[in-house]
C-alpha cells in the first residue's frame, strides 16, 4: 500500500536520514505506480532499493528496462548488481546517470549486461543526488500485457528446448512471480504464473 514499498523490494537508507525510497500511485509520463526518492534539504542522498536475488548465467545477455523522471532539479542515479540486496554488496556498477534539471518528461532507459559467473544477483538502484534537490521517480514499462502495472522487471534472454532464442520477462506482481515469453519479434508466446 502506498507509500510503503512492495514486499519484493528491499530499501536501504544508508545515510540514516528521514528520506528514503517510497511508492506513489502515479506520475505523469509513467504508467502505473512508481517508486520515488524525496530530497533532503541539508544532506546528499544515499538511498538504495533492491530487487530480490535472481539466478543469472554467465555469458548470457540480460536487460534491465525502466523509466525515470525528475522534477526540475538535477538528480543522480546509479544502477548496480551484487550477490545480495545490500549497498555494500553492489560491487558491479551498470549505470551512473546525472540527470539534468532541464530534462523534460519521463525517459526510457535500457541496460544490457552480463554477469562474471553463474549465481544469484540482486539489482540495486541508488539515489545519490546533491542536498536540496527535488524528486527522482522510477517506474517500469516492458513488453508485458497492458493490464499489468509493475515497478521492477528483469528481462533476459534464454533458450527453449529447440535452441531458438526467446525473450523472457520475469517480475513479481501482487506476491506472485510472472514470466512472459516472447519470440524475437516481441510477439507474446505464453505466460507462466507463480513460478519460483
Amino acid at each position: 500500500v502506498v507509500p510503503n514499498s512492495p514486499n519484493c523490494i528491499t530499501i536501504e537508507n544508508v545515510n540514516t536520514d528521514d528520506r528514503y525510497w517510497k511508492t506513489a500511485n502515479s506520475t505523469v509520463g509513467i504508467v502505473g505506480k512508481v517508486i520515488q526518492y524525496n530530497y533532503n534539504y541539508a544532506m546528499p542522498a544515499d538511498d538504495w532499493f533492491f530487487t530480490p536475488t535472481l539466478n543469472f548465467i554467465a555469458g548470457t545477455s540480460y536487460r534491465i528496462a525502466f523509466k525515470y523522471k525528475v522534477a526540475s532539479y538535477q538528480e543522480k542515479l546509479k544502477v548496480a548488481i551484487g550477490s545480495i540486496p545490500a549497498a555494500d554488496a553492489m560491487n558491479t556498477t551498470l549505470l551512473e546517470l546525472t540527470i539534468p534539471s532541464t530534462t523534460s518528461g519521463a525517459l526510457q532507459q535500457f541496460i544490457d549486461f552480463t554477469v562474471p559467473s553463474d549465481g544469484e544477483y540482486s539489482v540495486g538502484f541508488q539515489a545519490y543526488s546533491n542536498a536540496d534537490s527535488n524528486i527522482l521517480y522510477i517506474g517500469e514499462k516492458c513488453n508485458t500485457p497492458k493490464e499489468y502495472s509493475i515497478i521492477k522487471c528483469n528481462k533476459y534472454y534464454t533458450k527453449n528446448f529447440n535452441g531458438h532464442t526467446k525473450f523472457c520477462c520475469v517480475y513479481k506482481k501482487d506476491g506472485k512471480v510472472e514470466k512472459f515469453l516472447f519470440d524475437p519479434s516481441n510477439k507474446l508466446i505464453n505466460c507462466v504464473s507463480n513460478i519460483v
